[in-house]
């Protein structure tokens, strides 16, 4: 028995009256019993249906069945509607597979003719075209198209199928061909309420055929007044002579079908369907690597494999070209309020945008590290923003709530919790670095402790200028530094905008020192290499100096170092106070390292400021001798020493230190004083 679509999703059931029997049954038993057959809702005998068999609530349904049977449909109430024994599938309904038109796989040929029944051939001139039973994509039969090279010719539907000039029709055709280039041509023609043609639709028409069945999916848009219609299959058409075989199968014509009605959990009704089990799911469940896929318009919006997948098409097909990309995921709860929405295209076309729309939210992205550990590498909520690194968890960037957290950037390195680099926390690496599109450095804020320079703000563009500016009250921005590397160096004072320094070229006198301000001053500090061969060196006590019960001579803060070789005039003044219980007086002495003697004396004179004491006056000794001075005033009283010398500095690796120590060892303390001076002259070479 051949397979029989007995009721098509396309065909109504209805009443003697002409009414749809929306909701009804249908049985099918076995002849002469009431033991139900298989019957099966696809062609392919795949998805068994339960009897007895729901009409939908237009009086439709699908139905494929292999055998005779008896027949009884009822309406929802149980009136019986129609009752036939012993029905023969292939005199019922629509034979076969094919829909609207009859005998669509060619596997009925009553006469044995090798044309299908329903079909007419017209071939062309030493074509030869019939039945094949050698391949197949449905049931044991196909039909062949040969042409020897004046093309093969046309099978058509002997009779009328009833369309209507509002839906589209569905044509689904598997064909291939022998040889691609031939022309082949799925035709839908066309005919008024009296058969009176109206026009055609060539649903198909290549030169660029499959040579392997392959299956095609194809639409049909009626003209206006449409009311029947014919298929014609062409294979190898005439206008493009070649030699070859065109081989088509498993022909369908049907309208999409309408399905609506109450089910047990389900209500279908207009674009709706309705879960009626208040507390249940409503699935969508392929098998296999089936998809759900949601469309609109003919483009796929929703579809699901491994994983969903929302997608929008560009008009020109490129995702790298954002014309017309639109496209928005959007949560939301029960009661339609929107709580989160992804955007491509929400404000400029191909932007990018996720937001979060709940009150005081945040928002993260967690990645997974090379250890597998969980990290947020983006954070961003009420207190702040925050860029991780996922590897080391460490924070890169951090922008945090200003009226929480006096740091308004945080920029982060190769961080710790210890800034101090002698501490446990080890170096500090930090930095905001400026790339061009090329990956080129052009400009850098760094910090890297240990590296020198620690602190570094760089322009690497050839000739680029670097400026600092400051703002005043107000709107206004002032330079306070502008380097240019062609140019000068400018110093200003802010409040005023004036140079109050510039380097000039060498040409132009090298630096300039200029302040503009009026009444204003400027002050030089000089430093080691300021100091020329016959520059007057000096060194003074910086704090008092003590020594108790002792002789021993001890180093004051009179000290010169490295000074040019020559010979000096040495001047100096110290100012000591005995506070012993008796008077132990002081002695001086130099430690010379390099140097030495020219006149072979320095002179020592006493005068006293205060208290009692007798003292000394012009002591004098060699270079490298104690001077002793006996007695110095005791108590509140000071006492001046007034000290000229001579030396001559034979070696640049040199050293001159006057020290002082007790005269008589006694207990209680003798003070070298702040203010205490100590000079050198030179006065010629060695």
């Amino acid at each position: 028995m051949a397979l029989n679509n007995i009721i098509a999703s396309r065909q109504q059931v209805q009443n003697s009256q002409g009414v749809p029997v929306g909701g009804g049954q249908v049985f099918l038993y076995e002849p002469g019993t009431t033991t139900f057959i298989s019957a099966f809702a696809d062609s392919g005998l795949v998805t068994p249906l339960t009897q007895p068999i729901r009409l939908s609530g237009s009086g439709r349904a699908n139905v494929w069945i292999t055998r005779d049977c008896d027949i009884r449909i009822e309406d929802r109430n149980g009136n019986l509607i129609l009752t036939e024994d012993n029905a023969n599938p292939d005199a019922l309904g629509t034979s076969e597979i094919g829909g609207l038109v009859p005998n669509g796989s060619f596997e009925i040929d009553s006469d044995a003719n090798n044309i299908p029944d329903g079909w007419t051939l017209v071939s062309e001139a030493g074509a030869t075209n019939s039945i094949d039973t050698s391949e197949s994509t449905d049931g044991a039969q196909s039909f062949r198209f040969t042409s020897s090279g004046s093309g093969g010719g046309s099978l058509t539907t002997t009779d009328f199928f009833p369309v209507n000039d509002v839906d589209q029709l569905r044509v689904n055709v598997d064909l291939r061909s022998t040889l691609a280039t031939v022309r082949n041509i799925v035709r839908v023609e066309w005919y008024d309420v009296s058969q009176i043609p109206i026009s055609n639709s060539d649903v198909y028409d290549s030169t660029a055929n499959p040579t392997v069945f392959t299956t095609q999916n194809l639409v049909a848009t009626p003209p206006a007044l449409a009311r029947f219609a014919k298929l014609r299959l062409i294979g190898i058409d005439p206008s493009v002579a070649l030699a070859g075989s065109t081989y088509y199968d498993r022909v369908e014509v049907f309208y999409p079908a309408v399905v609506s009605g109450v089910f047990d959990n389900i209500t279908i009704q207009n674009n709706e369907i309705i879960t009626t089990n208040l507390n249940g799911d409503l699935f969508l469940r392929p098998n296999g690597t089936g998809r759900v896929v949601l469309e609109r318009n003919g483009v796929e919006v929703i579809t699901t494999a491994d994983s969903a997948a929302v997608i929008a098409s560009p008009s020109n097909g490129n995702p790298a070209t954002p014309d017309a990309l639109a496209v928005t995921l959007s949560l939301r709860s029960q009661d339609d309020n929107e709580y989160a929405n992804l955007n491509v295209g929400a404000g400029d076309p191909g932007d990018l945008q996720l937001r979060n729309f709940a009150l005081g939210g945040a928002f993260a992205l967690t990645l997974n590290n090379s250890t597998g550990g969980a990290v947020d590498a983006i954070t961003a909520g009420d207190d702040g923003v925050a860029l991780r690194d996922p590897n080391n968890d460490e924070t890169r960037l951090r922008i945090p709530d200003a009226t929480v957290d006096d740091v308004h950037v945080y920029i982060g390195g190769t961080l710790n919790n210890n800034p101090d680099p002698g501490g446990a926390g080890g170096d500090q690496d930090a930095g905001i670095y400026f790339v061009n599109q090329t990956d080129q450095l052009a400009g850098l804020v760094g910090f890297d402790e240990g590296g020198s320079p620690d602190m570094q703000l760089a322009n690497y563009v050839a000739d680029g200028t670097l400026s600092l500016q400051v703002r005043l009250t107000g709107p206004n921005f002032r330079l306070g530094l502008d380097i240019d590397p062609q140019g000068s160096t400018d110093i200003y004072h802010v409040p005023s905008n004036a140079i109050v320094a510039q380097t000039l070229t060498p040409a132009a006198g090298g630096l300039q020192v200029n302040n503009t301000l009026t009444g204003a001053g400027l002050e030089r500090v000089l430093t080691a290499s300021d100091i020329g061969a016959n520059a007057i060196q000096f060194a003074e006590q910086g704090a008092d100096d003590t020594v108790n019960n002792s002789t021993t001579l001890v180093d004051t803060d009179l000290t010169f170092t490295n000074i040019p070789t020559g010979r000096y005039v040495m001047h100096g003044l110290v100012r000591a106070r005995d506070v012993a219980v008796s008077g132990c007086g002081i002695r001086l002495g130099l430690t010379l390292t390099g140097v030495s003697s020219f006149i072979n004396v320095w002179r020592v004179s006493v005068k006293i400021f205060a208290g009692s004491g007798t003292p000394s006056d012009d002591v004098q000794g060699l270079a490298s001798d104690v001077i002793s001075i006996p007695g110095l005033p005791t108590g509140s009283g000071s006492a001046s020493l007034l000290i000229i010398g001579n030396i001559e500095v034979t070696s640049g690796t040199n050293e001159v230190t006057l020290q002082f120590a007790q005269n008589t060892a006694q207990v209680g303390d003798l003070d070298f004083e702040t203010g205490s001076f100590l000079s050198l002259q030179r006065v010629g070479d060695v």
